[in-house]
Order: structure tokens, then C-alpha cells, then sequence
């Protein structure tokens, strides 16, 4: 890094010296910073696993951080690394919702990570959308006053439905009530 800093003359003791005029009144000071042996900046993979549920997709998978610094005594192990460490397997078996959990790294013997042992995962999961047609469904006739009768025409229809898959394939024609109120 470069940074320009302003010069402050002190004394032995290191108190500030007041009176006097400095030239320059800055200096630049220029220094390389190289990381030292046995310590890498690799991403974090994440590793899932397992099936979302039916009528579900998974929509985003994020890691924070997503990425980190290794550490091993022997430089040469963390050179060795193919730029990433993998999370413990992540386990989206039967996932309906959207959720947050904290996963251990993978990492190969003789190496650690420096600061928090834990990454922070977060799945984002959503319902497939789809549409399902119920077909002849009886219309009703309702609220006719006594004596009078009733006719539709047509006397069934078909009704299209919109929604998430999970919740349409639960439905069946019986679940469903067509009505002309005639109040």
C-alpha cells in the first residue's frame, strides 16, 4: 500500500514538538504486504446434497463468507489446494422451505482456517408453480326462491386452476363447488 503521511517532529520522549516548520510536511511511505508462507485465500464451495421436495426447486444457495485463509505449517499443503475448500455436505432431502444453517469446512489433514471454524449457508427454496384442469364439474343452481327450478347450460364445465404444484395435485373434482346464485 501508499499512503502520504504528515511528518510530527517529537522529542526523545516522544512529545510533540511545537515552533517549528517541516519540509516537507508529508512524506509518501510505500509498503508490499505478501502473505506469509503456510497461509492461502481460498473460495468456499458448498456441497450439496439429497432431492428438494416434489413440486419444489431450489432457487439460491449462498455461503458468507465465501471465501477464506487456510493455514498450514507446511506451506507446501496449502499450495496444494486446488483454490477451494469444500463445506460438509449440505442436506437438502425433502426441502420445502427456505432455510439457514451453519456448516463445517472439509478441510485436509494438516490444515485449519484461520478465524471462524463455520460458514453460514443460506437456501432458498420456492414452489413450482403449474396449473391443473378439473374437468365436468356439475354447475349448481342456489338460492331460488320456493317454487321455482333451475337450468344451467352447459349443465358441467371444466375449471383451470393456477397455483403451486404441491397444493393442485392434492386437489380433486369433489374438493371443487360451481354455483349460480340466484337470489
Amino acid at each position: 500500500f501508499t499512503r502520504s503521511l504528515p511528518l510530527q517532529p517529537v522529542d526523545s520522549a516522544g512529545q510533540t514538538v511545537t515552533g517549528l516548520t517541516l519540509i516537507p510536511e508529508n512524506v509518501t511511505v510505500t509498503e508490499i504486504i505478501t502473505q506469509r508462507g503456510g497461509y492461502r485465500n481460498v473460495v468456499v464451495k458448498v456441497m450439496p446434497t439429497g432431492k428438494i421436495a416434489n413440486g419444489y426447486r431450489l432457487t439460491n444457495i449462498t455461503v458468507s463468507p465465501p471465501a477464506i485463509t487456510v493455514f498450514s505449517s507446511d506451506p507446501r499443503l496449502v499450495n496444494d489446494l486446488p483454490g477451494f475448500v469444500e463445506t460438509s455436505p449440505l442436506i437438502l432431502t425433502g426441502v420445502k422451505d427456505d432455510f439457514d444453517i451453519r456448516l463445517p469446512l472439509d478441510l485436509p489433514t494438516g490444515i485449519s482456517v484461520v478465524g471462524e471454524q463455520t460458514v453460514l449457508v443460506q437456501v432458498s427454496v420456492a414452489t413450482i408453480e403449474g396449473s391443473v384442469t378439473l374437468s365436468n364439474i356439475k354447475v349448481e343452481v342456489t338460492g331460488l326462491r320456493e317454487g321455482l327450478a333451475g337450468r344451467t347450460s352447459p349443465e358441467t364445465v371444466d375449471v383451470i386452476l393456477s397455483g403451486p404444484l404441491p397444493i393442485l395435485e392434492t386437489l380433486k373434482p369433489e374438493n371443487l363447488r360451481v354455483y349460480v346464485e340466484m337470489t
